[in-house]
């Protein structure tokens, strides 16, 4: 274990959760199955990863086709890539050639910037392991540093279209005039595609059963939204500028405000004597809000106005009330592993939205306005402190309004 993993820092303990060393991980008290992505079911959808004149909805039936010889995207470590008829060697900049539209949207995305985001850049900075190299890096050789290439490429469309047998999507295509063959993969459309990356358990030493990290397919199972595939709201059918549509590549999440309010619905916002009563529901999302990165939270917050609407939080000056908040997120905290002098990775709280809940927050006695908000971020205050990073660039009001009594 690292030894700044031993420390008793707020930063330490979730550093321990976020990226320990092959010596730490979670434990079975933590409820869930991770993995889950090898036995989702498969969808029989052809949705095209590329042009299409209409575009089916995707779908999630209940049974995979027979077992294939096709990878699925995943992390390091993947087969190195070989020569393909017709093509030689794929890369991602022979793959922008010829799908240029689709490039774009991929080069702007949170997967091609998987390694060179700020946030991820600061914590591998304090963990540098093979644990974090194998999915920011997925080109690389998880065992060393990756080369520039693999930190510039991110996660990139060899990750995900390029497997030993050739260039995969989903629904077999015949080679025409200067391009290539694809192999057909149905699974493409579904949480299978995603869940190797973006479902997976704490690392842990052998023969200990570790806890999920992430539970973003298992959340998905569970919720009501769980016969929609992932792609339909993260890809979404978009015009393809040359006629048709095409399945987004720009995998909307972080940094669209629109699509992130969407996750929330405030049913009812009431004022009472010294309190404020937020009644919300998840809305049009198919996993727990917020998911993800084990330090993503969302605040809901209340803040006491006067007679005019003035914020007696105090704003830029001294506070004359409070602001008060409630978070949704989870904690988690190291545990002894018996006497072996190990550490697994606990999950302590999980009050993130799952399902209808009425959030209760005091404001002073006596206020007859007070303004509400729901508030995303992408990680805890003290966290981007620590990384000197501005919390205002790390978080974006999703909804918010004003109540009377």
């Amino acid at each position: 274990m690292p030894s700044a993993l031993h420390a008793s820092s707020p930063l330490a303990a979730a550093l321990l959760a976020c990226c320990a060393a092959a010596a730490c991980g979670g434990s079975g008290e933590i409820a869930g199955a991770p993995g889950d992505a090898a036995r989702l079911p498969a969808s029989g959808a052809d949705a095209s990863t590329g042009t299409t004149a209409s575009g089916p909805p995707l779908s999630s039936p209940t049974s995979y086709p027979a077992a294939r010889d096709i990878l699925l995207p995943g992390p390091a470590p993947r087969p190195p890539l070989q020569p393909i008829a017709d093509i030689g060697l794929p890369t991602d900049a022979g793959c922008a050639r010829c799908h240029e539209e689709i490039a774009a949207e991929q080069d702007a995305s949170l997967h091609h910037n998987a390694w060179q985001n700020a946030y991820f850049a600061r914590a591998y900075a304090e963990e540098k392991t093979p644990f974090c190299r194998k999915c920011h890096a997925p080109g690389a050789d998880p065992e060393a540093e990756p080369p520039a290439a693999a930190r510039e490429a991110g996660v990139g469309c060899t990750t995900c279209h390029v497997v030993p047998a050739g260039v995969v999507g989903t629904r077999a295509m015949a080679a025409q005039e200067k391009g290539h063959a694809v192999l057909g993969d149905p699974r493409l459309a579904t949480p299978a595609a995603c869940g190797a990356c973006h479902d997976f358990a704490f690392p842990g030493p052998p023969g200990v059963t570790t806890g999920p990290m992430q539970d973003t397919l298992g959340e998905h199972r569970r919720s009501t939204e769980s016969g929609k595939p992932c792609q339909e709201c993260h890809m979404p059918l978009v015009p393809s500028r040359g006629g048709g549509s095409h399945r987004s590549h720009a995998f909307r999440v972080q940094g669209d405000a629109a699509m992130l309010a969407k996750a929330v619905v405030v049913k009812e916002a009431t004022l009472e004597d010294g309190q404020l009563r937020l009644s919300i529901a998840p809305g049009t999302l198919g996993h727990a809000f917020p998911t993800g990165d084990l330090f993503r939270r969302a605040e809901v917050r209340a803040t006491p106005l006067d007679a005019s609407g003035k914020d007696l939080s105090g704003g830029a000056g001294p506070p004359v009330f409070a602001t008060s908040r409630e978070v949704l997120g989870r904690t988690f905290a190291p545990a002894p592993l018996g006497k072996s002098g190990m550490a697994v990775t606990v999950q302590r709280s999980d009050t993130r939205l799952a399902g209808p809940r009425t959030i209760v927050l005091a404001v002073p006695p006596g206020t007859r306005r007070a303004k509400w908000q729901i508030v995303w971020q992408r990680l805890p205050p003290w966290l981007a402190e620590h990384f000197r990073m501005r919390m205002a660039d790390n978080e974006t009001v999703l909804l918010e309004g004003s109540v009377s009594r």
